[in-house]
C-alpha cells in the first residue's frame, strides 16, 4: 500500500509570515495583505471559473478575503475611528464592504483581487510601461511584387 506524508517547508529561520505581506492603499488608507498558500490559490482560481454562478463567484470573493487580509496589523484611518482604536486590514475590508452607505463594493473588490493575484504571480496584466516598442528599422523595407 502505498502511503503519503505531508512536506514540510525546510527553510533557514522560522517564517512569521511578513516576506509573504504585501501593503497597498485603498482611499488612502494602508492595508496589508498576506500571499495565502499556493493551495488556497489554485481553490480560489477553481472557485472563480467562468461556469460559476454569480452566487458562487460572491462567496469566493468574501472568503478569499477573509484569507489574505491580514488580522495583526493596525489600519489608521482618522475619519473611520478614533485614535488608539485598532482595527485590522481584514476587519476594516469587511466593515467597507458591509457598509451598505459606502461606495467600495464587489467591483472595487475584484480590482483589488486582481492587483493581489498580479503581485503574487510575478506576472503583472497590466501594460508595461518600461518595454520598448521593438527595433528601429534601419534600412529599407521589403515589399513584395506580384
Amino acid at each position: 500500500m502505498q502511503e503519503f506524508t505531508t512536506a514540510v517547508a525546510r527553510t533557514e529561520g522560522q517564517d512569521d509570515g511578513s516576506s509573504r505581506d504585501h501593503q497597498f492603499k485603498l482611499d488612502g488608507v494602508v492595508l496589508t495583505a498576506r500571499r495565502p498558500s499556493d493551495t488556497r490559490l489554485a481553490m480560489f482560481a477553481a472557485g472563480t471559473a467562468s461556469r460559476a454562478s454569480t452566487g458562487a463567484l460572491v462567496r469566493e470573493f468574501v472568503d478569499f478575503i477573509e484569507v489574505v487580509m491580514s488580522p495583526d496589523d493596525s489600519v489608521d484611518d482618522p475619519e473611520r475611528y478614533e485614535p488608539g482604536e485598532i482595527v485590522s486590514s481584514r476587519d476594516y475590508l469587511r466593515e467597507r464592504l458591509m457598509n451598505e452607505d459606502d461606495p467600495f463594493g464587489l467591483a472595487d473588490c475584484k480590482d483589488l483581487l486582481l492587483h493581489l493575484l498580479e503581485v503574487w504571480s510575478g506576472r503583472p496584466t497590466g501594460s508595461s510601461s518600461g518595454s520598448s516598442a521593438g527595433r528601429r528599422a534601419t534600412g529599407r523595407r521589403s515589399t513584395v511584387r506580384g
